[in-house]
């Protein structure tokens, strides 16, 4: 093995990338380039070579450079002799990555598939312009054509007598490069759609936020957090309850994780760079003075650092809580295909397009959800392109009130109640005849109407407009799969992983729902996690609707993402030795799985670690309370440290967990192996448990989990000088109870 291909993360050898990631038999675009051709209609310079620096598949992609402005593109072979038999395949599959300069982009309807055979030639042009720049995605095209890829012929063509294809684009201005890799023909049929595993729900979305709270000691006011110096409400627990509300109005499927919570000493930024003091905040709220500015997003995401954290799948989106005047829009959003959210698009972002929801805590509850309501309709919005426009679509259809429609009102939209007659018309009591209850039955609906009312949200009337929000947000659709309107029956899904629809119109109806997944275990961050912390990254790839991405090692099931970009960071607990991991890509519409090639990496043992039987600490061939002793008496005597990288002869084995340290956590696995009533000898080399990441201290979790030992029983259990057979007897009456 070539020491320079491999590539080494701390402890964790990972072997070379021709091994990591597997080339598809059919793969047309494998250090090739030689035998594709381009071409240019103003004549203008192209070249297309092979290309190792910019790949998904295999060990390269290729990479077309045009300085034409007009119709321009590739194909292949470029002899035109493939004498193709095409008939039994459903799809022509590519990976793309454009790089466009130019400020408008590409031109018309991208990108157009051209197959010539001896009788003529198919060509397939989409319905709108689909090339992204500057990041991967997936084209699939129906040989037979369908409502969105248009297929025209020239003479008699034939799919059993295909002999090249060409793929053309076309920009405004002139020049730009694309990508190309997996690029190939395939067929939809017998693809598996297994279960989830256990304790899975394909239909939930796990969104990760960030909650940022500007919430200033007001040392004008007793030195207390504004919320408490002005009688206001906890940002901490309002939003504890919108994620609760917003988890039981969508009936699970959208599950928030909080994953850090920043309580900020300052007050926010304007975009003219005004910031308020203590003194200039209490009088400008006393005089209800609202500066004449907006709140500076594209600071707030700079200082930090929210686009890479985006970027990284660390966080998904971002909530930003303050006092009134700061200045944010209820809802907006950053990053590259941002859109309108009730508020405009802010710069400062990253690949990844997210929300940044800005809630006052001033208001309550109601208001917040009433916010996310907003962000709600604009979304459904730009997923079915604007329910303004002609023909009735699903989320025109529930949004429909009475008063545009007498006796024909649906739900209603978040200002306007079905019998609303204003805005914010929450505790109307008139009643009329909606369909509203219908919508529990989508996507089988039956039309049937029942009399609604602001009783019919709000029995006691004692929170109208948060009561009639989460009614509203429950009657969305919130069911699996494809639904008849060719859309997601979960609207949650939109609603949350706003990125997945920015490009192009949410309609799936015309997907062929072919995934492609790729899964690559990635370098540790410098964020103090320890070495035994193994990070995987997968992307999936689909002309469809990922829902979610699982992680396996070594074929045992470990975790799930739910939004791209994919990633677990694994606690490889102890684990040493030749290991592989896999990524299963599930896909909405279908319920199709996709698997990765497998992804193999080696995990080194520290010195302090007992590679034959990490458990057995004092290296007797055996597993006993003997073991957990020698780890206490250790941490007794010199703490929780840092192993030097040289064990001496004769020290014990004090690295349980192969982390380079000696930690409570060493003590608590192996306490938690005898309690289980397991013991080994050292003829069981190895261990595999399955252990997930947890965005809290593990030494924490140790001392936790040790302080249910009593005091008296504590002391015999970590008191050095105690009797050691009476420490014994003691640790053994406690792991037997």
């Amino acid at each position: 093995m070539d020491e320079r291909n491999l590539r080494v993360i701390r402890r964790l050898t990972i072997e070379p990338l021709e091994s990591r990631q597997c080339m598809a038999a059919d793969d047309l675009a494998e250090l090739n380039a030689v035998d594709w051709d381009v071409f240019a209609s103003d004549q203008a310079v192209a070249t297309i070579v092979d290309d190792r620096s910019l790949k998904l598949v295999g060990e390269a992609s290729l990479r077309f450079d045009t300085k034409s402005g007009f119709d321009t593109g590739v194909k292949y072979p470029k002899l035109g002799n493939a004498n193709w038999d095409l008939s039994t395949k459903d799809y022509f599959t590519f990976l793309e990555y454009a790089d466009n300069p130019n400020p408008l982009g590409f031109q018309g309807n991208q990108p157009t598939l051209v197959l010539r055979g001896n009788s003529g030639s198919f060509t397939y042009t989409p319905k709108q312009q689909l090339v992204t720049e500057f990041q991967w995605q997936k084209f699939a095209i129906p040989l037979q054509g369908n409502a969105f890829w248009a297929r025209q012929s020239v003479g008699s063509p034939s799919l059993s007598d295909i002999d090249q294809f060409e793929i053309h684009w076309d920009t405004w201005d002139y020049g730009f490069k694309i990508y190309l890799d997996s690029v190939r023909f395939e067929s939809s049929s017998n693809l598996p759609s297994p279960p989830p595993p256990a304790g899975v729900d394909p239909n939930v979305v796990k969104s990760k936020a960030l909650l940022y709270a500007f919430d200033p000691v007001m040392e004008n006011l007793g030195s207390k957090r504004q919320h408490d110096a002005y009688q206001w409400q906890d940002p901490i627990d309002l939003t504890n309850r919108v994620i609760e509300d917003l988890r039981v109005s969508s009936h699970g499927r959208l599950d928030y994780q909080l994953v850090e919570t920043i309580i900020a000493d300052k007050h926010p930024y304007f975009k003219d760079g005004f910031q308020h003091t203590d003194a200039s905040f209490a009088a400008a709220w006393s005089a209800r003075d609202f500066h004449n500015s907006e709140f500076d997003y594209p600071r707030f995401i700079l200082e930090n650092g929210i686009a890479s954290r985006i970027d990284r799948g660390e966080i998904d989106e971002v909530w930003i809580y303050s006092g009134p005047i700061s200045g944010t829009w209820e809802s907006a959003m950053a990053g590259e295909g941002a859109f309108w959210i009730n508020g405009p698009t802010q710069s400062g972002g990253g690949k990844r397009a997210f929300p940044i929801m800005g809630w006052n805590f001033e208001r309550g509850v109601g208001e917040a959800i009433h916010s996310f309501g907003h962000r709600a309709e604009s979304t459904l919005d730009h997923a079915y392109r604007n329910w303004s426009k002609p023909g009735v679509s699903t989320w025109k259809q529930f949004a429909t009130i009475d008063r545009d429609a007498p006796s024909n009102g649906a739900v209603g939209n978040v200002h306007f109640p079905v019998n609303g007659t204003g805005d914010y018309d929450y505790n109307n009591s008139r009643s009329v005849m909606s369909t509203a209850l219908d919508w529990k039955n989508y996507p089988n609906l039956t039309g049937a109407k029942t009399s609604v009312s602001n009783r019919t949200w709000s029995p006691d009337g004692s929170d109208p407009q948060r009561q009639y929000l989460n009614w509203w947000y429950g009657l969305m659709p919130s069911v699996s799969g494809q639904a008849p309107d060719g859309y997601l029956g979960n609207w949650w899904r939109y609603l949350s992983d706003v990125d997945a629809i920015k490009v192009k119109n949410a309609d799936l109806a015309n997907a062929s729902s072919l995934t492609d997944v790729f899964v690559e275990v990635v370098s540790l961050p410098s964020n103090g996690d320890s070495p035994s912390t193994i990070e995987f990254l997968a992307t999936a790839l689909s002309d469809g609707a990922v829902g979610r991405v699982d992680f396996y090692v070594d074929g045992i099931y470990q975790a799930s993402d739910t939004m791209a970009p994919y990633s677990l960071k694994w606690n490889a607990g102890g684990i040493t030795g030749s290991r592989t991991v896999v990524a299963k890509a599930y896909e909405l519409v279908h319920g199709w799985e996709f698997a990765s090639a497998p992804s193999a990496f080696t995990i080194l043992a520290t010195a302090w670690h007992n590679s034959n039987n990490p458990r057995d600490v004092d290296s007797d061939l055996s597993i006993s309370p003997l073991d957990v002793l020698t780890l206490i008496n250790d941490l007794n005597a010199l703490g929780t440290r840092r192993l030097p990288s040289v064990r001496p002869v004769g020290q014990w084995f004090l690295d349980v967990d192969n982390d380079g340290s000696a930690t409570p956590l060493d003590v608590l696995m192996l306490i938690n192996f005898i309690n289980a009533g397991v013991r080994r000898g050292s003829g069981e080399g190895e261990w595999v448990e399955q252990r997930q990441s947890k965005s809290v201290n593990q030494n924490d979790i140790a001392f936790q989990e040790l302080s249910w030992i009593d005091e008296q029983e504590s002391h015999y259990l970590f008191d050095p000088s105690a009797n050691p057979l009476r420490r014994l007897r003691r640790f053994s009456l406690i792991q037997k109870g």
